[in-house]
């Protein structure tokens, strides 16, 4: 019957991606350790990455040349594809669930440490032009539980997806970063009512009064 058919196709919607990730994950335990490596360092720094940012965050004890060696392996794999030929190429992950995957294979305190570490490279080598960085450093920062800076990049981000009226965007910054001031502890009333004002303020200017009415009150 309907009900039956849909059960069965919950269970294998449910199963094949299950599957699918512990395949996965076999075939990234059997590269060489330097290989390995690179590859869930290359998952935290996002889906598409550079081969500057890769060298940079990843562990500096390894011998030199080793990025470049790790990544002409994943690429003869199929993990990842190369996006342009200069000194600075970037990298794509041909699959989504490969990064995951990787990603997800990392301690969590290991990827708390890289999270922080790409993050702090992009404020070092972006200096007085963060401003297409910030939803990347909330992303990052974010990772690691610095909530200072989660705070400054997400009221920063918010009001960058206002100037290009995407208020729900905005929205989510902005609570991103009230939920940041909470966690610091040692709050003032001003600099809550700021961004709680904000968020009134996007939900006005996205047509949305009653929500406004409620941030307001």
């Amino acid at each position: 019957n309907t009900t039956s058919l849909r059960l069965a196709e919950q269970m294998v919607a449910e199963v094949i991606p299950d599957r699918v990730q512990s395949l996965i994950m076999s075939r990234i335990d059997t590269l060489y350790v330097t290989t390995k490596e690179a590859l869930r360092t290359a998952a935290v720094i996002g889906g598409a990455f550079n081969i500057n940012t890769l060298e940079a965050v990843f562990d500096p004890s390894e011998e030199e040349g080793a990025i470049g060696d790790s990544l002409e392996k994943l690429l003869q794999l199929d993990y990842v594809h190369r996006e342009g030929d200069s000194d600075g190429a970037s990298y794509r992950f041909k699959h989504a669930l490969v990064q995951e995957v990787a990603y997800d294979s990392l301690p969590f305190a290991r990827r708390r440490v890289l999270h922080r570490r790409i993050a702090t490279y992009f404020e070092d080598t972006n200096t007085g032009q963060l401003e297409p960085l910030y939803e990347v450093l909330v992303h990052h920062y974010s990772g690691c539980g610095d909530n200072e800076k989660i705070l400054g990049y997400g009221v920063k981000a918010a009001g960058k997806a206002r100037q290009v009226f995407a208020h729900e965007e905005a929205i989510a910054y902005y609570r991103r970063a009230l939920d940041a001031l909470g966690k610091i502890g040692g709050e003032t009333v001003s600099q809550r009512s700021y961004i709680i004002e904000h968020i009134g303020d996007c939900y006005e200017g996205s047509g949305q009064h009653t929500q406004a009415a409620k941030a307001f009150s």
